[in-house]
């Protein structure tokens, strides 16, 4: 018998066992769990006192957000995950995702009205010339809860590039981008390559002005979901990390 039932704090570590199941490489940290449970809903299926499977929801504006849906690979196939999406999707709002590359996901996410809006690779390139100055500055045009986890969380910081676009880094990565309307998208992206230097990693669409202006090196890749009235993000200038799409 599997039950459902909101997430805790106290159930952190088996939401980042479960999420070790389904990844090639398991063993790491992820502090993004620990930010959802803040900053949106999250639910657990339970069977007995083991956590086999979690989801977690968030909301930009009036569209909500499934931010992750995880179950472990020994119970997969036994409607876990639909149950779970029932229980944290708001029902009859706009919905959107990012969903990876196992088609039993996109397959669960069209039972929900969601459909392929764009791929969005994650990838490593360098740039050794910056036609934009980047500028290091307070603060980043999105919510504060998102900022705060990047900042603190990954040790990064903000950044103004050029007259109107902005970026938080860390010191390997772009987490995220915004282009804004005077500025040229590679000259923007150039400029964020080589202010952090050696191989830097972030993720894109590929609809993104900059996608094929590098030699990109695609390491993995996700697929945006949405429902047709999301509230999607400007896919042609932003860049995000994950599910920090959002922020952008």
């Amino acid at each position: 018998m599997i039950d459902l039932r909101p997430a805790t704090s106290a159930d952190l570590d088996a939401i980042l066992r479960v999420w070790w199941t389904t990844e090639p490489q398991p063993g790491e940290s992820n502090p993004w769990f620990a930010h959802v449970l803040v900053t949106g809903d999250m639910a657990v299926a339970c069977d007995g006192d083991r956590i086999v499977g979690f989801a977690g929801h968030r909301r930009l504006a009036d569209t909500s957000v499934l931010s992750d849906c995880f179950v472990e690979p020994a119970y997969q196939g036994r409607g876990i995950g639909f149950q779970l999406l029932e229980l944290v999707l708001p029902t009859g709002e706009p919905l959107m995702t990012l969903a990876g590359a196992n088609p039993r996901g996109q397959a669960l996410y069209r039972k929900f009205g969601m459909a392929p809006v764009a791929g969005c690779p994650y990838v490593r390139a360098s740039a050794k010339y910056s036609p934009l100055e980047v500028r290091p500055v307070e603060s980043y045009p999105a919510p504060l809860a998102d900022v705060a986890h990047l900042v603190n969380d990954f040790d990064g910081h903000c950044v103004s590039v050029g007259q109107s676009s902005a970026a938080i880094v860390t010191t390997s990565s772009v987490e995220t981008s915004t282009i804004g309307p005077d500025d040229d998208a590679i000259a923007v992206m150039a400029s964020l390559l080589a202010y952090v230097g050696g191989t830097v990693e972030l993720q894109l669409s590929d609809q993104h002005f900059a996608y094929g202006a590098f030699a990109w090196d695609e390491f993995d890749r996700d697929t945006l979901m949405a429902t047709p009235d999301a509230d999607l993000p400007d896919l042609s200038r932003t860049t995000f990390a994950g599910d920090l799409l959002l922020i952008g």
